[in-house]
């Protein structure tokens, strides 16, 4: 019973960290989009909003 728990917890301890991993790329691929944005736009950041969302949910504001 003992390595049973052992070996279920090595594999959420090895999910964990494929999640953690997945969200530190998906931050660092944020950074870069953000810096190519400013690059392109006189070091302008990105309007703060809700691009590319469909206008019947949320209207033409």
């Amino acid at each position: 019973m003992l390595i049973a728990v052992n070996a279920i917890l090595a594999a959420l301890s090895k999910a964990k960290g494929a999640r953690q991993a997945a969200c530190l790329n998906n931050l660092r691929q944020w950074g870069l989009a953000t810096q190519v944005y400013m690059v392109d736009n006189d070091d302008y950041l990105p309007r703060e909003g809700t691009a590319n969302l469909p206008t019947f949910l949320f209207g033409n504001d």
